[in-house]
């Protein structure tokens, strides 16, 4: 029985992470199709051997965007909130998973953020960065919480210590460093610096990644050039 329900943990977790995949894309109703074989396999897991922790991540995770994107963008209507049921099993899996710790907190996350917790989340954000401080995918995580507090000064650093480890990765995606200069001209427009608000634009609209730029590029771009158009008037306005 153990065996059995590791080998549902497994083909779970790999069901899983394709829902992840194309939920991220926008592949919504792919990413429900299976979500819903995830979450089958590891419900099973867990039937079978409760102390599998490690699938109570996947299952927290799909209860909780169940409950709010797919629900609203699928037109689900009957979908019960089962959001805090999610999150109790995400933190479940990071106290006890043998795997599940870095990938749950960094779930976790985005989960209490989306859910307006923003005072809870703030232990997370901080233990990944002391566990992996190297960590591209955690640092993100880290700068996204402060922005999303309004807590400016705090992201600006977090976010360009992300920058360094973006620089210092020959394998890196270009894609990142014109985020990450499209964060700073768009924190520091909200702090009124336009100066700094107008560098940084600039520094955005100079991005060259030599392949097509896709479309989430393109957004950032049109951002920082929206920017410093109206840094550049801001300007103006005050040497009147």
């Amino acid at each position: 029985d153990t065996i059995k329900a590791k080998l549902y943990f497994y083909r779970g977790s790999a069901y899983g992470y394709l829902a992840y995949v194309q939920g991220k894309s926008g592949q919504w109703l792919k990413a429900l199709d299976n979500g819903m074989a995830s979450i089958g396999d590891l419900e099973k897991s867990v039937q079978i051997d409760s102390t599998l922790y490690d699938a109570y991540l996947g299952i927290g995770v799909y209860y909780y965007w169940r409950s709010t994107k797919l629900k609203y963008m699928l037109w689900l209507p009957f979908v019960p909130d089962m959001r805090d049921e999610g999150i109790a099993q995400i933190k479940l899996a990071v106290e006890k998973g043998r795997y599940s710790a870095a990938l749950g907190m960094q779930q976790l996350i985005y989960i209490l953020l989306d859910y307006g917790r923003f005072d809870e989340v703030i232990p997370y954000a901080q233990k990944v960065i002391e566990l992996y401080p190297e960590s591209q995918f955690m640092r993100w995580a880290h700068a996204h919480v402060y922005y999303k507090r309004h807590e400016y000064d705090k992201a600006i650093e977090s976010y360009f210590k992300l920058l360094e480890l973006i620089e210092r990765d020959p394998q890196s995606n270009p894609g990142h460093w014109l985020f990450c200069q499209a964060r700073f001209a768009e924190i520091y427009f909200k702090q009124e610096n336009y100066h700094l608000a107008i560098r940084y634009a600039e520094k955005a609209i100079s991005y060259k990644s030599g392949v097509p730029v896709k479309e989430k590029e393109k957004e950032k771009l049109d951002q920082a050039r929206d920017i410093l158009n109206k840094s550049s008037e801001a300007l103006k306005h005050e040497k009147h």
